[in-house]
């Protein structure tokens, strides 16, 4: 036992902030999907043109003209193309990675905030934090406005605890950083400094009473905020975006990330269990708990169950005020304290690396694979005339064949082809309806005047297509098929 004691020494461990580093820093690189995502290429291809035009009022990239278009993400798409330009690939992965750990560490700095500086459960709540964003960190939008709303509780609760207009004097920042990396996600900042409104004036609302710290600083800063907003190259258009873009039936029953969560999946039962871990936690200090803690728990709580895309919100906005409900678990005291603590730490980063072992796969051509259909766009390219084709393509690979140069029928930005956001056409109806198989293909085809099909050999339309004499196939692999229209000649004469 003694040789152990002179092997388990606290002063031969890292220190509790090399702990606490690790901690937070090693889920950001080990759980990070070195792959881009459908909606990059778009983001890529949006930014390429934006640098070399302008900003685009009409939608540029696909077959439909006059469609009302305003780049809601342009400052993403810009700083995103700019990177890959000149840079390459793996300093977007770079960028993407030091936002991850950005966000970690917010979570457990605010979270030391609030939890008396409980070194230890801080330390848990960005752990988990950094599992289940490692999700939705991808080269997308959402990864600067997740930071985004991370920095603003940190500033607003650094504003309560300290009384210092100096917090406030960010918000106004980064409202302008968030209407124009993410407009779509613009009016949220706002929703999410309502709780701290409530929160600061002197009611007793049911059994919690109000902490009445005075609002008048921040409501002077949240004006200031909105009117900074329309500093957009859009104005008003992007800074309520979100009108347009959310809550359409149709989106939310066809998008994966639109549906709500559910116990079959990890990502449901992540959710499901945090929300017990808060139930139980607020049962132990409902004396004493803050009003917009309940607040802004409930609210991305609901929009967490609503909608799979709102789980970060959920996770940045929530974790940090369950270390507040946690913040009286310490490890026990004594001599040993330390040696306590890195113990639990080293026992979670075991425990976090062999998860991460079990679950996490670190190939991912098969989910590259499912929307870049590069065999079939370089046959395309080699084979067709392409000045003379009109291409149908499915919703998810339309990013990806934007960035190769190829008009399309679709790409993955679903609220443009509503008619509600274009002005012109329910585009987006129509393609669920086909592949759905609710409205006859060839109907479909006469009316936006196909002949080109890149499909993936398990929908319906490549079934349709098949069987029909008046289209044949001229390319195939594993995942997607070619057909053309029986007219439409090939540059081989094939």
């Amino acid at each position: 036992m003694g040789n152990w004691d002179k092997i388990w020494n606290y002063k031969r461990l890292p220190n509790k902030s090399i702990l606490i580093f690790i901690i937070i820093t090693l889920p950001c690189f080990m759980l990070y999907r070195f792959a881009f995502e459908n909606d990059t290429y778009w983001l890529l291809n949006t930014g390429k043109y934006i640098l070399s035009n302008g900003f685009p009022s009409e939608e540029p990239f696909t077959m439909h003209k006059g469609l009302s278009f305003s780049a809601q993400q342009w400052l993403t798409t810009v700083v995103f193309y700019f990177i890959y330009k000149n840079l390459g690939t793996w300093a977007l992965y770079v960028l993407n990675i030091a936002v991850y750990v950005m966000i970690g560490y917010v979570v457990y700095t605010t979270s030391l905030r609030i939890s008396k500086n409980n070194l230890f459960v801080s330390a848990v709540a960005a752990l988990v934090s950094n599992i289940i964003l490692s999700f939705y960190m991808v080269l997308r939008p959402q990864i600067f406005s997740i930071a985004i709303f991370a920095l603003e509780i940190y500033l607003l609760e650094a504003y309560v605890k300290e009384r210092k207009v100096k917090y406030l004097a960010f918000l106004p920042v980064l409202s302008m950083l968030l209407v124009n990396l993410h407009s779509a996600m613009w009016l949220f900042f706002f929703v999410l400094s309502v709780p701290y409104i409530i929160d600061g004036l002197n009611l007793g609302i049911l059994k919690i009473k109000t902490q009445g710290y005075g609002i008048k600083a921040p409501i002077i800063a949240i004006i200031v905020s909105f009117g900074g907003g329309i500093l957009n190259p859009y104005g008003f258009t992007n800074m309520f975006y979100l009108f347009n873009s959310y809550g359409s039936t149709l989106i939310n029953t066809s998008i994966q990330e639109m549906k709500s969560p559910d116990f079959k999946n990890f990502t449901g039962m992540a959710v499901f269990g945090f929300l017990a871990i808060l139930a139980f936690a607020y049962t132990k200090v409902r004396s004493h708990t803050r009003l917009r803690y309940v607040l802004i728990i409930v609210g991305t709580l609901y929009m967490a169950l609503s909608s799979l895309r709102s789980i970060p919100l959920f996770v940045v906005c929530s974790l940090p005020f369950t270390a507040y409900y946690l913040k009286d678990i310490k490890l026990p005291a004594g001599r040993d304290v330390n040696k306590k603590f890195a113990t639990a730490c080293i026992v979670l980063i075991a425990f976090m690396i062999g998860l991460i072992f079990a679950f996490r796969p670190y190939n991912y051509d098969w989910y590259i694979e499912d929307f870049t259909p590069k065999g079939a766009v370089d046959y395309m390219e080699k084979s067709l005339n392409l000045s003379y084709t009109r291409v149908y393509n499915g919703f998810d690979i339309g990013g990806y064949l934007e960035f190769r140069g190829i008009t399309t029928f679709i790409d993955s930005r679903a609220e443009i082809f509503l008619k509600s956001i274009n002005k012109k056409e329910d585009i987006f109806r129509d393609y669920i309806e086909v592949i759905r198989g609710d409205i006859h293909y060839r109907d479909f085809i006469k009316k936006y005047s196909l002949n080109c099909f890149l499909v993936k050999k398990d929908e319906l339309l490549s079934t349709y297509l098949m069987a029909d004499s008046d289209y044949k196939k001229v390319y195939e692999d594993k995942k997607f098929a070619v057909y053309v229209d029986s007219s439409l000649s090939t540059k081989t004469g094939e």
